[in-house]
């Protein structure tokens, strides 16, 4: 399977170009395609979401998060 992503429309540096392609990639195998082109909209990693992962985890890091548990 293999996956293709394209500068500068999918990412500006080397680093954005793999991580697209490899999401394609990923879709190709899952679609049993064999080879896919990479779409944002089936990107499930977009910007936001990566930006609340990193909050989380500096969030978690400092403790900044309480779990609060409430048997049935």
């Amino acid at each position: 399977s293999a996956g293709v992503a394209v500068f500068p429309d999918h990412a500006l540096d080397a680093e954005g170009l793999l991580r697209r392609a490899d999401v394609a990639m990923y879709q190709a195998k899952r679609d049993r395609t064999g080879v896919e082109v990479y779409e944002s909209k089936r990107d499930s990693n977009t910007p936001d979401r990566l930006g609340l992962l990193g909050d989380l985890r500096r969030a978690l890091d400092a403790h900044e998060v309480e779990l609060h548990y409430q048997p049935k």
